[in-house]
């Protein structure tokens, strides 16, 4: 009974942990899932609260760097530039979260005595974290800088456009960061597909192997899209708002940093 439970937990949590290994089953889908969202509830959440700043978009903006810097440790992971469990993306999740709850406590401490702007303080941290990291990839296919970009004028001025002519008022960096997030994830998806990569989440590769790479944006457009506007028609405190805007962009926008990294590395 034992060695079963123990070999369970080791094909299941441990093991897609593990450099070129299958990094996702049901089973740890589901730990990931409940884990982000009770640290994110219990910890993230009254960290934030505690620190007395207003809660606007620039106070979310300057954790951009931070988010970008996660992306590149889970692309060095993929990549196998440095051989460790410790990169795998669930890990760099929840050290991404532990590393900015402790940097909202010494804010917390600081801001009152600091003459520095602690916005700035938050942003120039994640920078210093993330611009050496870049130096550790050896970018050998920034062609690919092509189509990402023009897949990513393809479908960001039409929605734009649309977005204005249907529901102009919805025209803010709140409610557009997060789609726009994920909507630079599929394009990259895309991108990495077309040079011989693989998706990795169980329900995206399933879709995509039905009806081809371009699928990744009808699962963003059923999923991402009404859960922003049901957070923009149902929550009224603008804070709490930005909070969880922020939350699925922040989602968004390290899987497209670590998947921009690997396409230019050569995957």
């Amino acid at each position: 009974m034992f060695s079963e439970v123990k070999n369970f937990i080791l094909e299941a949590f441990y093991i897609p942990l593990l450099p070129g290994t299958e990094p996702y089953n049901v089973y740890n889908t589901l730990l990931y899932a409940l884990a982000f969202a009770g640290i994110t509830v219990y910890l993230l959440i009254p960290a934030l609260e505690k620190l007395e700043l207003e809660k606007d978009i620039n106070f979310y903006l300057s954790f951009t760097p931070w988010i970008m810097a996660a992306g590149a440790v889970s692309a060095i992971h993929e990549l196998q530039i440095i051989d460790t469990a410790l990169f795998s993306s669930p890990l760099i999740g929840l050290g991404l979260i532990v590393s900015l709850i402790v940097l909202l406590r010494a804010l917390e401490k600081t801001s009152v005595e600091s003459r520095i702007n602690p916005l700035k303080l938050i942003m120039l941290s994640g920078f210093t974290v993330f611009i050496p990291l870049l130096l550790l990839f050896d970018f050998q296919n920034l062609e690919a800088l092509g189509p990402l970009v023009s897949l990513t004028v393809i479908w960001a001025i039409p929605g734009i456009l649309i977005l204005r002519m249907l529901k102009p008022e919805l025209l803010t960096w709140g409610f557009i960061s997060p789609i726009a997030a994920h909507y630079l994830d599929a394009t990259s998806t895309v991108v990495a597909l077309s040079l011989g990569g693989t998706e990795q989440q169980l329900v995206a590769a399933r879709l995509i192997d039905v009806l081809g790479p371009y699928a990744i944006f009808i699962l963003k457009t059923v999923v991402i899209i009404p859960v922003v506007y049901l957070i923009e028609l149902k929550i009224n405190d603008e804070k709490e708002k930005l909070f969880y805007f922020f939350i699925i962009a922040a989602l968004g926008l390290g899987i497209t940093v670590r998947n921009v990294l690997v396409i230019l590395a050569g995957l």
